[in-house]
């Protein structure tokens, strides 16, 4: 059996020195906080867990990240540790990251510090690298049949097949969540169209999460930001309390079922979409990178249709994993345009002629969509996901 050592390797503020340390947790084990590989793993595949102080040459070390900056004091401190230890491998575990996006040379840095064979397990949808293994850790959450998320898909498929003969009162739902620019424009667009009243949609307003507003709405994009109408009707609350940050942050992996069963279709707007240069508190844009939340994974696995506002290609990487999206003219042809603002321009025809269509032709295309796209949630349990941990099982 396959020998391994799950650990993590926290940045931690000390307020005594004055600045940040690097601390070392052994032993994670599954079911424990954020361990969605080795919990994976002990569901799904065989390996011998190891506690670190028993580790040899021929165990497996995974180390967990929550935070990546590089610096000299991360690489100082996690060179000593990763010289401190006798192991087989290493595998550098960025999938628990949630800021999103790595930076490739961040992992050139790492990967400097040693010897040793290692890895770079990372949410990441492309391929740069021959050492880089993908994992997803939504995948256990959404996928895991005994979570909550897995139960009420369960509950929504059987409704949704007895529903034929009731109608959705909308057309569509989008939920913009924090007033990311490109969100907040799409939902401009829809406003000044007069298509809101067709669609289900909720925001957060300009004061939520103040701290990090520049994240959200980088520099170079306030002046057209601050001349949007909508900004006039937002806060606005549907479904979860938007007042409430704590409420906020544990909502987004849950899916609202009545949303989707009153709609035919939903926009989905991912985290990233503009190149953001990085200046002024925005975190820069990396062009290595794409990958998916659950604001694609949910309408995937409830193989509702869906409009994407996110990077370019991010469907047809999706759909070389195996996954399907395109069905008669709901084509993605947005898809792979690069340049931002076109693609941002084709979505909104796209999205013009969708909410012209009538009631019933959007209730019998969400019907046919439905069955043609019902394969995708055994596709992200059977193959994505199992794959994945198949890949770094491999690697052990």
């Amino acid at each position: 059996m396959k020998k391994c050592c799950f650990v993590k390797f926290l940045r931690k503020n000390n307020t005594l020195l004055g600045g940040f340390e690097y601390v070392v947790v052994k032993n994670i084990q599954p079911s424990t906080d954020h361990s969605e590989l080795p919990s994976s793993f002990h569901m799904h595949q065989k390996v011998d867990l190891v506690n670190f102080d028993d580790m040899d040459s021929n165990t497996n070390l995974i180390i967990a990240f929550d935070v990546t900056d590089t610096t000299e004091l991360f690489k100082t401190k996690l060179k000593l540790f990763i010289d401190s230890v006798n192991c087989k491998a290493l595998f550098f575990d960025f999938s628990t990251y949630d800021e999103q996006e790595v930076a490739e040379y961040n992992f050139d840095e790492i990967e400097k510090l040693t010897n040793k064979p290692c890895y770079f397990i990372s949410k990441n949808l492309l391929q740069n690298r021959d050492n880089h293994l993908y994992f997803e850790v939504l995948f256990y959450h959404h996928i895991n049949p005994k979570s909550e998320v897995a139960r009420n898909r369960d509950a929504y498929i059987k409704i949704k097949d007895s529903q034929i003969n009731f109608w959705p009162k909308y057309k569509a739902f989008y939920y913009p969540g924090h007033v990311r620019f490109h969100k907040v424009k799409f939902l401009e667009f829809l406003y000044k169209n007069n298509l809101l009243n067709d669609i289900i949609w909720t925001s957060t307003g300009v004061d939520f999460d103040k701290s990090i507003f520049r994240e959200f709405v980088p520099i170079e994009f306030d002046t057209e930001f601050k001349s949007f109408e909508i900004l006039k009707h937002i806060p606005k609350r549907i479904d979860f309390d938007l007042f409430s940050e704590e409420t906020y942050r544990n909502s987004g992996g849950q899916i609202n079922l009545l949303t989707y069963l009153d709609t035919s279709f939903e926009i989905v707007a991912e985290t990233r979409f503009y190149d953001v240069a990085g200046e002024a508190g925005a975190k820069k844009t990396e062009k290595t990178w794409n990958n998916i939340s659950e604001k694609t994974m949910k309408p995937t696995m409830l193989s509702h249709p869906f409009i994407l506002l996110a990077k370019p290609n991010t469907i047809k990487l999706l759909e070389e994993k195996g996954l399907n999206y395109r069905f008669d003219f709901w084509n993605y042809s947005y898809d792979s345009i690069e340049d931002a603002e076109e693609r941002m321009n084709e979505i909104k025809k796209f999205t013009l002629n969708v909410m012209n269509m009538s009631q019933i032709e959007l209730k019998e295309f969400n019907r046919d969509y439905f069955h043609f796209s019902k394969g995708n949630h055994n596709t992200l349990l059977k193959d994505v996901y199992i794959k994945s941990l198949n890949d770094i099982w491999n690697k052990f």
